[in-house]
């Protein structure tokens, strides 16, 4: 019975010391060759969600690059800024989409949920630090160390094919299609408390971060159709962080 406890043990050892040794080799192999290196010539970025994903082609606006992700919260959004400048200290003008969408509790989830986890820890996981993992352990733990193995098993996977390029961080999405109105929407009204809490959080780094780099700001805030048109909470950040002293351009 012993030995059959020791050869568990030894498993379990050899298993996570295989792990931990993937993590480490594709974290350096991730940091090396994530596609976050722009031309010089680009001294601008776009980054948020879907909504300026889908507007703002920069194939046609000198020195930008759009780096939108469809559904990423501000948590995401806040690490590409991070490694995209660390990348390109040439960037001066970070352009930011904001929208009601991103202020209700929806985008907390999207933070944490396994429907966006496996996408963003295969580029992301990496890079966050060791006191953001409390967060995905308090609200889906098996979900995160799932999609967290997965993703070292994935990138690891390409490591040995010799495909180098891992996943990229956003770009234009042009969309050819006519999308239906849904006339229930979640977006918080003017007499809901609910909003994302972890989401404004970061928003808050992303300001605050443009401020310590000397960056300057502008947040973008796409046309939509008036069933989706909500804006008093965007409203109410703006007005609150101008009070603080905080300049950017709507």
């Amino acid at each position: 019975m012993k030995s059959f406890f020791a050869e568990i043990k030894l498993f379990v050892a050899l298993g996570f010391s295989a792990l931990l040794f993937c993590f480490l080799v594709t974290g350096m192999a991730v940091r090396s060759n994530i596609r976050s290196k722009s031309d010089e010539r680009n001294n601008s970025i776009l980054i948020g969600n879907s909504h300026p994903q889908c507007a703002v082609n920069d194939s046609l606006i000198t020195g930008l690059v759009n780096l939108c992700t469809s559904g990423e919260s501000y948590f995401w959004t806040y690490h590409k800024l991070k490694i995209v400048y660390e990348s390109n200290p040439h960037i001066e003008h970070v352009i930011l989409g904001i929208s009601d969408n991103q202020m209700g509790p929806i985008m907390d989830t999207a933070i944490w949920s396994d429907k966006y986890l496996a996408k963003r820890l295969s580029a992301y996981l990496h890079f966050i630090s060791l006191n953001e993992y409390p967060y995905f352990l308090k609200f889906n733990p098996t979900g995160f160390i799932k999609k967290s193995i997965g993703s070292i098993w994935k990138n690891a996977s390409k490591l040995a094919l010799f495909k180098h390029q891992f996943d990229d961080l956003g770009g234009f999405l042009a969309l050819d299609k006519k999308l239906e109105i849904n006339s229930t929407n979640s977006f918080p009204r003017k007499d809901s408390n609910s909003t994302a809490k972890k989401n404004l959080e970061y928003l808050m780094k992303i300001v605050e971060y443009c401020k310590v780099e000397d960056l300057e700001l502008s947040l973008l805030i796409t046309p939509k159709h008036k069933e989706y048109l909500n804006p008093y909470q965007v409203v109410e950040f703006i007005n609150s962080r101008k009070k603080k002293g905080d300049e950017f351009y709507v």
